[in-house]
């Protein structure tokens, strides 16, 4: 199944303060995004905080996971992994800071090559108005090319979220960046933030 698919399950309905958070055991599929520089960049939309981690060039398999309250669905968890393999071990590599609401995971590094200096801060500017995306794959085509990037929502919006870097027999393989953790409780506090937003 798919986010999207899985989405349709929303309530769209505020549970109630009190609420404990279920994780879905279930990944679910966004798509797929190329690595041809060998790094992925995770970003705050605003451009204000990113993580570099180091990656072998490839496909991968981008996946997202759902925490449950009450009826009404978040983002828990999304990562990346490069195609066919399988996570055995995780590390920490920091924390990015959230504050337009979502963040942007790119080859960074490989859209600068592709991309006039122009054009690249074009794609900067654009990237507050995908804060509205739940979680997906975006594509924008310039002159001097189309570049692909995933876009989600952070959570419950702006905050810090730890980046990890997945690995394999000691090598990495991919990304994940945690949202909301299992058994979250829903609070009056937290409501009256988002509600101010």
């Amino acid at each position: 199944m798919n986010i999207s698919e899985a989405m349709r399950e929303d309530s769209g309905v505020y549970p109630g303060d009190g609420t404990i958070g279920r994780e879905r055991e279930e990944w679910y599929a966004v798509g797929t995004l190329n690595v041809g520089s060998g790094s992925l960049q995770v970003a705050d939309l605003g451009g204000t905080s990113s993580i570099e981690v180091s990656l072998p060039a490839g496909g991968y398999r981008v996946d997202a996971r759902l925490i449950d309250f009450g009826g009404s669905l978040c983002l828990s968890r999304i990562r990346l992994l490069l195609n066919r393999a399988t996570a055995t071990g995780e590390e920490k590599r920091g924390d990015v800071s959230v504050d337009f609401g979502g963040v942007v995971i790119c080859d960074f590094q490989q859209i600068q090559d592709q991309l006039r200096p122009a054009e690249l801060d074009e794609f900067d500017e654009l990237l507050p108005a995908f804060m509205t995306t739940f979680c997906d794959m975006c594509q924008l085509n310039f002159e001097s090319g189309k570049i692909e990037f995933v876009v989600c929502k952070a959570g419950f919006g702006d905050g810090t979220y730890p980046v990890l870097v997945l690995t394999c027999g000691g090598s990495s393989i991919g990304i994940e960046v945690g949202f909301i953790a299992n058994g979250h409780v829903l609070s009056k506090a937290r409501r009256r933030t988002e509600l101010s937003e």
